[in-house]
């Protein structure tokens, strides 16, 4: 059996989810103090099943999503166009293998990128 922790987010107050402090192109790359600004849940996530990512910040651009396994082989790419007031993008993981993966979101206009760790189960 797999224990499941019950707790909430820090940033966003949300139970049950992992916030993910965003990675810009240039350097600083992590700036103190700073709320994350993209969130992953449910992470980890069960396999056969899809993942939500929520931009705290609005955005309406094109996003370019994607997935690496943990040997860096490209797993899955896509570009999603993710609009205001929601801001919330799903993924299907139902070809995945249980894993830890990467996922690299880099918004195609502005050209910032958000770098997250995904657990699939």
């Amino acid at each position: 059996a797999v224990n499941t922790i019950r707790s909430k987010c820090i940033a966003c107050g949300v139970p049950g989810i992992i916030c993910v402090t965003n990675i810009w192109n240039s350097p600083p790359y992590k700036k103190p103090g700073k709320e994350p600004s993209i969130t992953l849940f449910p992470n980890p996530v069960r396999q056969k099943s899809q993942v939500s990512i929520c931009w705290k910040e609005p955005v309406n651009n094109n996003q370019l999503i994607t997935i690496f396994n943990a040997s860096g082989l490209k797993m899955m790419q896509e570009t999603m166009y993710v609009s205001s007031p929601v801001s919330i993008a799903q993924i299907g993981l139902r070809v995945f293998i249980p894993g830890i993966y990467t996922i690299h979101i880099t918004d195609t206009r502005l050209n910032k990128s958000h770098v997250a760790k995904l657990i699939i189960e």
